[in-house]
């Protein structure tokens, strides 16, 4: 099957490696998703077209921005159908991805499918990321369409190694969300870097947070989170 052209087109714009091999890992990945879609629902995106934009490429972009993936220990929270871990993986051998999603369903599609496409820098978990105990063990730490900013910044924190980012793919109401967790992450030393994506008709921003030093958090669940903001 052919790679869509729009795709190449952009991937080619954030200049980002593109061989043989990764088209037909890619395409395979495809066909794996939307078979398991048709009786786990995994996403409401189907069409060739739209998963190799919003699922595949909108997972790459996190390559076109100044953190480094070599040799790094990467933490995708809430990774349903293995998005953006899993495409990252594939593009970077020497990534360690540890992928955490709490819907069984989704975490047995990725096990899967890592499987077939002889993925082996992948580990998928089925958990809550509050119920990991992995504290200042990744350098990176990646999130999309889970929770707002506010709470991300503070499920992503304490396992984040100081020195390391936070790297979260957000939509139109990226400043809304800024506002909203300015004065957390004021008070954690964040520094952020903001990425535009103009992939399709939908605005798209990565929301880079480098971890400057560390402050121990007590552990909160995602509900004492959302009800209860740090500041």
């Amino acid at each position: 099957m052919k790679t869509p052209e729009e795709f190449l087109q952009k991937l080619k714009q954030l200049m980002l490696p593109w061989t043989d091999t990764f088209a037909e890992v890619f395409d395979q990945f495809y066909l794996e998703l939307v078979e398991y879609n048709t009786h786990t629902n995994l996403t409401r995106i189907s069409s060739k077209e739209d998963v190799y934009i919003k699922h595949f490429l909108d997972s790459l972009s996190l390559m076109s921005v100044d953190v480094s993936l070599a040799n790094q220990r990467l933490l995708d929270i809430g990774s349903g159908a293995g998005f953006p871990g899993i495409p990252l993986a594939i593009m970077n051998p020497t990534l360690h991805v540890t992928s955490v999603e709490s819907t069984g369903k989704k975490v047995d599609f990725q096990k899967q499918l890592i499987k077939r496409l002889n993925v082996t820098n992948v580990t998928p978990i089925h958990t809550r990321v509050e119920e990991l105990k992995n504290e200042d063990s990744f350098d990176i730490i990646t999130s999309r369409a889970v929770a707002r900013l506010p709470i991300l910044v503070e499920l992503a924190y304490r396992l984040l190694k100081t020195g390391g980012s936070m790297v979260f793919l957000k939509g139109p109401k990226l400043q809304e969300e800024l506002v909203l967790s300015e004065k957390t992450c004021a008070r954690l030393g964040l520094e952020l870097s903001i990425y535009p994506m103009n992939f399709d008709e939908t605005s798209r921003f990565l929301a880079v947070f480098k971890k400057t030093t560390h402050i121990p958090l007590k552990t909160r669940s995602f509900g004492q989170i959302k009800k209860n903001p740090l500041w």
